[in-house]
């Protein structure tokens, strides 16, 4: 069961901010929210749609919402890091392919 919790700076105490279960999973690795409009916004994954979408925390009214993502465009298998970022008056999700090469060690004697 996925929730969520919001720390009362006035009281020092955790409270629920929403009812049910939250049927979404943080996506990316090193991924940072984002602030528009006195909301969060992250990258996440649906678990009720199977797909990538942007899950918006409205900061005043405490309500969670997501927001489609263009043709789904996500690879979900793969789970690379998707930044999202504030570019002008919208957001952005950062696309990119990351090419990983081998590295070799090369062993050295050591008299």
């Amino acid at each position: 069961m996925h929730r969520a919790e919001l720390f009362v700076l006035s009281t020092g105490s955790w409270r629920s901010v929403c009812s049910g279960d939250l049927c979404y999973e943080h996506y990316g690795f090193d991924s940072l929210p984002v602030f528009v409009n006195w909301a969060a916004h992250w990258v996440a994954f649906d678990l009720r749609k199977d797909c990538v979408c942007i899950l918006a925390f409205d900061i005043v009214g405490e309500v969670f919402r997501d927001i489609s993502l263009p043709n789904h465009q996500i690879d979900v298998i793969l789970r690379t890091d998707v930044p999202i970022i504030v570019l002008g008056k919208s957001l952005a999700v950062i696309l990119y392919e990351a090419v990983f090469t081998s590295v070799k060690t090369i062993g050295t004697n050591h008299v």
